[in-house]
């Protein structure tokens, strides 16, 4: 437990005169917090601390999820075995973030761009660009790589985020064509709301439930894909 200062030095933040310093023994490292890439890759200013981004999930074990390696902007660079490189948000593909292999973290593992992937790490801002560390090459997942058919992803990927959350968003991935039914139940298992229902294409996709025709409470969100059911449960604070 430290007691002490935070400050900004040339883009990176700084703890500082230390008022206390408390061992409290060993304890088990935290689950990783699933983030967007938007959240995670603003570090906008913000002094009187009413967004959400980089700043409030610095030094925290981090996850995106269903996220696209793409070349560096400039050249363009590809990413090479051991090397950081960029992945990019689906299925809205607007804003990117650095992986970075600072310490040779994952010295084993090879990116290919267009690869589909799921990334943990510690979320560091260096002179005000945000990146993600990854502790080993066992914190990145490969899903597939799009564009490639059979492989896209590899498998189904189910996730909700933030929760708890006023609009939760709803990320799956499917390997292949398939139906599927996506929906929210209430703990009675009344149906609340269908966000995603009929044939769908193999590739990343997101549905948003903003908790509409329900109040604040807990809800599960079920994903049928052909004849298997995923459930998860989710928070509603609306």
């Amino acid at each position: 437990l430290l007691a002490c200062r935070v400050q900004e030095f040339y883009g990176m933040t700084e703890l500082s005169n230390p008022a206390a310093l408390i061992d409290e023994g060993v304890v088990a490292v935290p689950a990783p917090q699933l983030q967007t890439v938007g959240v995670l890759n603003s570090a906008a200013c913000d002094p009187l601390q009413n967004i959400t981004n980089a700043e409030d999930y610095e030094g925290v074990l981090v996850r995106v999820e269903n996220v696209k390696v793409v070349p560096f902007n400039t050249d363009p660079v590809l990413p090479s075995t051991g090397g950081s490189f960029r992945v990019v948000a689906l299925p809205a593909m607007a804003d990117t973030i650095l992986v970075s292999s600072l310490g040779g973290t994952y010295t084993d593992f090879t990116p290919v761009v267009n690869q589909l992937m799921n990334v943990n790490g510690v979320l560091n801002i260096d002179t005000e660009v945000p990146r993600i560390l990854p502790r080993n090459s066992s914190d990145i997942t490969v899903l597939g790589i799009l564009g490639v058919p059979g492989t896209t992803p590899a498998k189904v990927t189910f996730s909700a985020y933030p929760n708890p959350a006023r609009v939760t968003k709803v990320n799956f991935s499917l390997p292949k064509q398939a139906d599927v039914d996506l929906s929210v139940f209430d703990l009675s298992g009344r149906k609340i709301a269908t966000l995603a229902s009929g044939s769908m294409a193999a590739g990343p996709y997101m549905r948003e439930w903003s908790g509409a025709g329900a109040g604040a409470g807990v809800y599960f969100v079920r994903l049928r894909v052909g004849s298997e059911t995923y459930n998860l449960r989710t928070i509603s604070l609306k």
